[in-house]
């Protein structure tokens, strides 16, 4: 029950983060900044494809798979490392780093999830490349209401992954983590593209 009650917590946080973008985003751990990039980038990159009458930004795309190239080798790694050792030590221990330091922080010696960290940091470098903070970005202020939706559906599924754990830790946790990979930018548009044809049909 503890568990499902701090999964509500950090999605509520995560959504009344979206809406304050002035605000930084607080340390809840490994899950919250990895739901935080996803969505953000998928936002912008669905953002960019929703400009009418412009071609998509090749530079932005490269920009975008290469994010999801770098989060994708973090996840898989450490899906295989947990399964390797049967255990979701690693998990545990990345998520505690996390509560009280930043993707973008500058790495300190923690033995073996130091190359985690140093590539966290690389994704962070490359998400920050994506989407620019500036005061004048309306377009990423403009989808943070979509993108509520499905921060608030991935964690029903997180909620569900947790409350069947109970002794498969390490699948529950590898499932968590599935759900914070990166949709591919085909994806994206082919999800753009339905929405625009049930705008059509109304």
């Amino acid at each position: 029950m503890k568990k499902v009650t701090s999964i509500i917590f950090l999605l509520v946080a995560l959504s009344a983060n979206i809406f304050a973008a002035k605000k930084e985003a607080q340390y809840l751990g490994l899950v919250s900044q990895l739901v935080q990039i996803k969505h953000a980038s998928e936002a912008r990159l669905l953002g960019i494809l929703d400009e009418p009458g412009k071609e998509i930004d090749g530079s932005a795309l490269k920009t975008y798979n290469s994010l999801r190239l770098q989060i994708d080798a973090v996840i898989y790694q450490l899906a295989t490392d947990m399964r390797a050792k049967n255990s979701a030590k690693l998990f545990r221990q990345l998520n505690d780093y996390y509560r009280m330091h930043a993707f973008a922080d500058i790495p300190g010696s923690k033995g073996c999830i130091n190359r985690y960290i140093l590539n966290l940091k690389n994704a962070d470098s490359t998400y920050k490349k994506l989407i620019p903070i500036k005061k004048s970005d309306t377009q990423h202020e403009s989808t943070a209401v979509e993108t509520s939706i499905p921060i608030i559906e991935l964690g029903w599924t997180i909620i569900k992954d947790m409350s069947e754990m109970r002794g498969k830790k390490v699948d529950g946790v590898i499932d968590i983590l599935d759900n914070l990979r990166l949709r591919s930018s085909s994806e994206l548009e082919e999800e753009k593209a339905k929405k625009k044809e049930k705008k059509k049909t109304k």
